[in-house]
């Protein structure tokens, strides 16, 4: 009896300490957002998932300081499985040059990330995507390519209707 009263405390002594021990290592899972999938990002160490439709599209993604700067457009008309907007990647693309430009001399010592989600002009999905990339991602600056779509993310869902 006794020799299983001590065999329980060791187990339960081990098993205390277990957690502690797997996360009290330093454990990373990653350092920067290129260890990670396409479709996430490297926050607090960990690779956490972005929105759906949302990836990384150009800049600088090696480097744990560089500056988050987001873009939520409707790439695609009639919703995400729309057809693709050809005014709205022409403008993405005018985004990439700027941003690769900025990136050749840097922001003190510092280069750009640039983000980019596909809203498919869906309201709800524009205030869910830019409240992840403010508040997650900490963004800097989000563009978008109207005043509606800026108006939808900065609106809350119960109000969006009347837009």
């Amino acid at each position: 009896m006794r020799a299983n009263r001590s065999f329980a405390v060791c187990v339960a002594a081990v098993t205390a300490t277990s957690c502690s021990f797997i996360v009290g290592t330093g454990f990373n899972e990653c350092a920067n957002d290129t260890q990670c999938a396409s479709d996430k990002a490297c926050l607090k160490n960990y690779c956490i998932p972005m929105p759906e439709t949302c990836r990384r599209e150009s800049g600088v993604f090696d480097d744990p300081t560089r500056i988050p700067i987001a873009a939520a457009l409707p790439l695609s008309s009639g919703g995400i499985d729309g057809g693709v907007d050809d005014s709205e990647v022409s403008g993405l693309n005018a985004m990439k040059l700027a941003i690769d430009e900025v990136n050749v001399r840097g922001i003190n010592n510092r280069k750009i990330g640039f983000y980019v989600c596909n809203t498919g002009r869906e309201k709800p999905r524009i205030a869910n995507q830019v409240d992840w990339l403010t508040d997650e991602l900490d963004a800097k600056a989000v563009l978008f390519s109207g005043s509606s779509q800026g108006i939808a993310a900065t609106l809350p869902a119960r109000k969006q209707s009347i837009l």
